[in-house]
């Protein structure tokens, strides 16, 4: 995703506030199948092949395991299958309700994987830092922290078992201990690493009044063409949200608003919008194969 990374800050923010706030509220079938699709073809341009392993992991067994419990809690609907031994119904809304919100569960998540890895804190900073500065330097910390522990812990184990300190194959008592010994060098580089970004914030006059800051980011046309194609779907699509175009609701029973060329369009503007990341590095890459072609 090289091409949508380099696009101005305000482009890729606008993009994954629009996207991710529709699969958080739609929940029509095609609105959570389009979002889910888009989301899993972002996420392998932005991560690349490991997100596969990722979701089929973690992402796969959440699935199973939300669509499960949700009709096991939910007993509303008309259509009753069956009797659970407590003597609640089983209903086909609350099946379709569960697996439905299970996909818009890791739609969601997968979603903000491709944030995390587009949206960096400088890009944060960038945004918020002159509204907001106490407020854009805490997110962006916050977002750099699980990576940059897991890769702190990788390091501090790494060194262990080359002075043969990380007995893996040994009993679970060893294993903790081995455990214990990390956590402690990783609090004390934690404590050590806060010292030094405090000394360094101060250094670098973090605070004071009418202190500039260093920007890389221009605003081009390029990135005035994705801001209004980007406004001009979400528009369309929330037309079609407010006045109910492409309404569907689970309970009582399941019903689905008339399907219509209008209708279809408006799935096919939500379809644009997710897949635009794509688009863009398509476009991009037909333009470099033809005028590689051309040497």
């Amino acid at each position: 995703m090289n091409e949508f990374k380099k696009l101005h800050p305000l482009v890729n923010f606008l993009y994954f506030f629009a996207v991710i706030g529709f699969a958080m509220v739609f929940m029509h079938p095609i609105c959570l199948a389009v979002s889910f699709v888009c989301a899993i073809l972002n996420q392998v341009l932005a991560i690349g092949r490991k997100s596969v392993k990722f979701n089929l992991l973690y992402m796969f067994p959440a699935f199973i395991l939300a669509a499960l419990i949700t009709p096991t809690f939910s007993h509303e609907g008309v259509t009753i299958l069956a009797y659970l031994p407590s003597g609640n119904p089983l209903t086909l809304e609350s099946i379709f309700y569960g697996v439905s919100s299970s996909v818009m569960l890791i739609t969601v998540i997968t979603w903000f994987s491709s944030f995390n890895t587009v949206i960096t804190s400088d890009k944060i900073i960038y945004l918020s830092g002159r509204i907001m500065p106490s407020m854009s330097l805490i997110l962006s910390m916050c977002l750099r922290f699980v990576p940059r522990y897991k890769a702190q812990i990788k390091k501090i184990s790494l060194a262990r078992k080359g002075i043969g300190a990380d007995n893996a194959q040994d009993g679970v008592i060893r294993r903790i201990k081995n455990g214990l010994s990390v956590l402690s060098a990783m609090v004390t580089w934690s404590l050590e690493n806060a010292i030094e970004t405090a000394d360094s914030m101060k250094c670098r006059g973090y605070g004071l009044q009418n202190r500039s800051a260093y920007s890389n980011y221009r605003f081009t046309p390029r990135d005035f063409f994705w801001i209004l194609w980007i406004f001009i779907f979400s528009a369309y699509v929330i037309f079609g949200k407010i006045y109910g175009i492409i309404d569907f609701s689970y309970y009582p029973h399941i019903k689905s608003t008339p399907s219509t060329p209008l209708s279809a369009s408006i799935f096919t503007a939500y379809f644009l919008l997710c897949i635009t990341p794509v688009i863009i590095e398509t476009k991009e890459a037909l333009q470099w194969k033809a005028l590689k072609s051309k040497i």
